[in-house]
């Protein structure tokens, strides 16, 4: 995808898994906890959610620290469930610990940024192979009024990744194979920050409507192995510019 002319705050020490998402694409959501009568429980996933939803709108950066407190404060908790959250947030690799300096937003280097798109580029492609060969017409309308949404959400960074997001996870749903969706979903949560600096530093991508739609075509083709050609080389043409616009480290 070419672009034309593309977050510090508090956290602590903290492991567990991603946000659930909805098997039919849309924007990630953090699953409620199965005892949903248990409160230790529901503060532990509010307090991931709150952590989670901050990273991925840019108001805590890479690097930024996050401290137990700050974070217990502002949502008017206990230390313990925010402990519990950043430890999961840690084991899905949205946050790093380090000694003497606790939690703080995983910073990836460029080699680093690359390999999560490789991953990205290999399920994402996966998943629309499988999608081509058993797309149903009303799925394809679908993502045809997603591409129009994400099209006119103009300079608007937050609602043009949010609708970029749902394009991409929606698309991944129609495989049917939840845990992959799930693996797509985690991905696109740790690369969001950073496709939020190269929006705001570059601004709207000028030819994403043409590159999502050629995978609509890619779709409609009929012809599984295009449809993974088209998707795997979309997804990997969008690295060397988000690495472009990697912060210094």
């Amino acid at each position: 995808m070419m672009h034309a002319p593309a977050e510090h705050s508090d956290v602590e020490p903290a492991a567990d898994t991603d946000k659930g998402l909805s098997s039919t694409g849309a924007t990630p959501a953090t699953a409620l906890p199965a005892a949903a009568d248990d409160q230790p429980v529901l503060a532990e996933f509010e307090a991931y959610h709150h952590i989670l939803q901050r990273i991925r709108h840019g108001e805590l950066e890479p690097g930024a620290r996050v401290r137990t407190e700050s974070i217990a404060t502002e949502i008017g908790l206990s230390r313990q469930p925010v402990r519990e959250a950043i430890r999961r947030l840690e084991a899905e690799g949205y946050l790093t610990s380090r000694p003497n300096r606790g939690a703080m937003v995983s910073k990836y280097t460029s080699d680093e940024l690359l390999e999560l798109f490789e991953i990205r580029a290999a399920l994402e492609s996966l998943a629309a192979r499988i999608a081509s060969a058993r797309l149903p017409p009303e799925g394809l309308a679908v993502l045809e009024a997603m591409l129009a949404a994400m099209s006119n959400a103009g300079n608007d960074a937050g609602t043009w990744l949010e609708r970029h997001t749902a394009f991409h996870l929606h698309l991944a749903g129609l495989a049917n194979r939840p845990r992959l969706v799930q693996e797509v979903a985690r991905l696109h949560g740790a690369l969001e920050p950073y496709m939020r600096l190269w929006f705001v530093h570059a601004g709207p991508p000028m030819d994403a409507h043409d590159d999502h739609e050629q995978i609509l075509m890619a779709l409609r083709s009929g012809y599984p192995k295009h449809a993974e050609e088209v998707m795997h080389d979309h997804v990997l043409a969008t690295a060397p510019q988000i690495i472009a616009n990697l912060p210094p480290l």
